[in-house]
């Protein structure tokens, strides 16, 4: 999958007069998806459960007793994340703004 991954992207890079890819790993798409979240506003616990890291706020003792898969926080936490990226692969034009949406009350 990497293989095909590197190809399509050589091929977009030349499409637009680049011809080399930089070295990188699939994990640096998940450092990346991260540090995005961090820089996007998420919560670090909320980050955590996200990727499936089990730190500070559920590790040890802690974890035991937290159960709770921030299902919600996650979710709102990857539609950051998709809008995002949406804007980098298709930003809006200038005369248009993104008016976030409110969160719903349960």
């Amino acid at each position: 999958m990497k293989g095909r991954l590197d190809a399509a992207m050589l091929a977009a890079a030349r499409k637009e007069g680049r011809a080399v890819i930089l070295p990188w790993t699939l994990h640096d798409l998940r450092r990346t998806f991260v540090t995005g979240l961090v820089e996007l506003r998420v919560p670090p616990h909320v980050v955590e459960v996200t990727v499936n890291h089990i730190g500070g706020t559920r590790s040890g003792v802690a974890g035991t007793y937290n159960r709770s898969e921030l299902m919600d926080e996650r979710k709102e936490a990857l539609e950051r994340w998709a809008t995002h990226v949406a804007g980098i692969v298709a930003p809006l034009p200038e005369n248009v703004v993104s008016v976030p949406r409110k969160r719903r009350r349960k």
